[in-house]
């Protein structure tokens, strides 16, 4: 059962990477309905839950809220098709979130999401070095908006920062788990691809992004090192200081190199962070958030909105009218514009919580583990540094509006939190912790299949524009 589980989580996974790394909803719908019935099986797995601690729920708690308010400012949202595409983002994150929880590092699932990633990171990078050679390779699509190579998506940007967490996951679990021979030789391969995607895409968002999630896995084999008290430690205390003096000089330079790819002369530090279209959104976004400071405008209303900003004030973005752009570029302010400041405080207060959260369970000693704690460890720092990775690129970009982008958030979200307690966990309470968790799986993936066997009808009729034109905002 686990296994099947973990066979279609991967190829749901695939199915986001192929057709949904796009803004459109109804190219989303292969990936929604295997993605349902892998987290249905999952289920089975429900003894997963009986070590996890009040940290982890209630991290789930705060989840909830942020997730459920933003459902329902879906529901209040004046434009439903943006709402039906939101909602289905978080439905999908739900999804995954629920899938990282009954997620077995040891065993089958667990081994098989990270065989998957090697995989689709080979197959990424395979394609962005047929894009070096013939910048009109698209397949399976006729056409793309970037210059830059994508690989299977159709924009650069969310190229890197699927490579970046993708590279995150395997390194962690490269370096922590104890798996087999094969397996060690499949996760390089795959970092060493995702790495060649993260190069030629020229993304400065998922190079910064990539460069932080290195330093989270240097901090934490420091924390593993500490736990322990490792013989290493004390050199294990440098490794983070020397990832940060060489990350720094290291990217430095590809920033630089990323800059003249695009133009920009004298290219530097200073010039990348100037960045003038970028801070012209983020200004307006602030700007617009003010006119519904708790509730927000509604999803995607920056795409509106923007304009009458504009009018009130053109001086301030030097006469220019803004870009015909749905998105600000920044995650938290897209919430806050669409879903309040309330919306965008519930999100941040419950990533930062469930982060803190898992970082001080790697610390946590384990005296009743029943499985050697190498895969633990790896799953848990694989999902922070993941996290951190597709949090830093999204001040760049707008990531997690896509699907790949919206699974990978959700699932490295519950990989981060505590998989064990310092004591074992009462039966009774056991049950009535995973009885919502149930539940509200159970929803989800009926309301997700449905809208998902929609998506795939739509999507089936608009092929044939699709294959000539793929239209990604950007």
């Amino acid at each position: 059962m686990q296994a099947l589980a973990g066979i279609l989580f991967v190829a749901a996974l695939a199915l986001a990477v192929l057709f949904g790394g796009q803004t459109v909803d109804y190219s989303w719908g292969p990936a929604l309905v295997v993605l349902a019935p892998a987290v249905l099986l999952s289920l089975a797995g429900f003894r997963q839950l009986r070590e996890r601690g009040w940290g982890a729920w209630l991290c789930s708690l705060l989840l909830a809220s942020a997730w459920g308010w933003t459902l329902y400012a879906c529901a209040h949202s004046p434009v439903k098709q943006f709402a039906r595409s939101d909602a289905l983002l978080v439905g999908g994150m739900i999804l995954c979130f629920v899938y990282g929880l009954l997620l077995q590092p040891a065993g089958k699932t667990g081994r098989l999401l990270m065989g998957g990633l090697a995989l689709l990171g080979i197959a990424n990078g395979v394609v962005v070095l047929l894009q070096v050679s013939d910048p009109d390779f698209s397949w399976p699509f006729a056409s793309r908006p970037s210059t830059f190579p994508s690989g299977f998506f159709g924009h650069y940007n969310h190229l890197a920062d699927f490579a970046a967490v993708g590279a995150a996951l395997l390194t962690a679990r490269l370096l922590f788990a104890k798996d087999r021979l094969a397996e060690r030789i499949l996760q390089a391969l795959g970092i060493i691809f995702f790495g060649i995607c993260i190069a030629f895409a020229k993304s400065r968002g998922g190079l910064v992004g990539c460069a932080a999630a290195a330093e989270v896995i240097a901090v934490g084999a420091f924390l593993i090192a500490l736990r322990e008290r490792s013989k290493w430690l004390r050199l294990l205390a440098l490794l983070p200081l020397l990832f940060l003096v060489l990350g720094g000089l290291a990217g430095s330079w590809m920033l630089k190199s990323f800059e003249s790819a695009r133009g920009v002369e004298n290219a530097s530090a200073q010039g990348f962070a100037d960045n003038r279209s970028r801070l012209v959104l983020y200004g307006i976004a602030l700007r617009v958030s003010a006119d519904h400071p708790l509730t927000g405008g509604g999803s995607r209303s920056f795409g509106w909105r923007k304009y009458s900003s504009w009018n009130s004030d053109p001086s301030a973005q030097d006469g220019k009218m803004p870009t015909n752009d749905d998105f600000a570029h920044n995650e938290v302010l897209q919430t806050a514009v669409d879903y309040g400041w309330l919306g965008a405080g519930l999100v941040v207060l419950a990533i930062m919580t469930t982060g803190l959260t898992g970082v001080a369970g790697l610390m946590m000693k384990d005296e009743h583990a029943r499985s050697p704690r190498f895969a633990a460890d790896a799953t848990v720092i694989g999902g922070l540094a993941g996290l951190t990775a597709t949090l830093v690129n999204s001040n760049f970009s707008f990531v997690t509006h896509t699907f790949p982008g919206a699974m990978y958030l959700g699932l490295t979200l519950a990989m981060v939190l505590p998989r064990r307690t310092p004591a074992p966990v009462a039966y009774t309470r056991r049950l009535l912790a995973g009885i919502p968790v149930t539940l509200g799986a159970l929803a989800t993936a009926d309301s997700v299949l449905q809208d998902g066997n929609n998506a795939c009808r739509v999507y089936l009729t608009t092929w044939p524009v699709s294959n000539t034109n793929l239209a990604i905002d950007e």
